[in-house]
């Protein structure tokens, strides 16, 4: 009887983009249901969520601020009455946060709540640090949902995009404000949020000398604190 489901996903444009397949595995698997996104980009994205993801996937998307208010949030999600939660974590959480989560959602009346984690503090990170295998984010997502018996592996490679053909006009507008060849342009994110996933300054440094030399244009896309 899961009649009404909220989503909750916190980041970038990239972060959007690598939960796809764990918010498709949600909506096949729990089709009649009404589905709920809440997503809380770190900025104003040029693309948002809802420019990119299949309308099939969901009913609403609730875009919060980045930095709206527990109470805000409170007001949302108290008049929705939601059977389940499914927190789609870019990262963990520490004891203390992912307990006062708990209590806020049980609290505005969510039944069952799945996908919240916990980070190991920095004396258990030292052990799990030589333990632990590393997995993508997407991964990670599925993993979470195979926990409630939901097949996670036939749509894990599955982005359900929409048709992104109104976004094209607004990227080749900027193109031409700066006179850029997009056939010659190559896009760069150069930051992620765990070091090990980051390579370093002067990599992408001789990279970029390399691919200006061969007449490319760059494109480099980040947060405002990535400068």
């Amino acid at each position: 009887n899961i009649k009404k489901i909220a989503i909750y996903r916190f980041g970038s444009f990239g972060d959007s983009i690598v939960a796809f397949p764990a918010i498709k595995t949600i909506r096949k698997h729990y089709p009649n249901a009404e589905i709920h996104i809440y997503n809380k980009p770190e900025n104003d994205n040029l693309i948002k969520m809802e420019n990119l993801l299949n309308e099939e996937m969901y009913d609403k998307i609730i875009t919060l601020k980045a930095n709206s208010s527990i109470k805000e949030l409170y007001k949302i999600v108290k008049k929705e009455n939601y059977d389940v939660w499914f927190e789609l974590s870019s990262a963990g959480l520490s004891f203390f946060k992912a307990l006062q989560k708990l209590v806020f959602l049980k609290v505005v009346g969510v039944k069952y709540i799945n996908g919240i984690e916990i980070t190991p503090n920095k004396f258990l990170s030292k052990y799990f640090k030589h333990q632990y295998k590393f997995i993508s984010e997407r991964e990670r997502l599925l993993n979470n949902l195979s926990s409630l018996d939901i097949d996670t592996k036939k749509y894990s490679l599955d982005f359900p995009l929409k048709d992104i053909t109104a976004n094209i006009d607004k990227v080749n507008n900027i193109l031409m404000q700066d006179n850029i060849d997009k056939t010659k342009l190559i896009v760069l994110i150069t930051k992620s949020k765990r070091d090990s996933t980051t390579w370093s300054q002067q990599n992408w440094i001789e990279l970029s000398q390399e691919l200006l030399k061969k007449g490319h244009h760059l494109a480099f896309i980040g947060a405002p604190s990535d400068s």
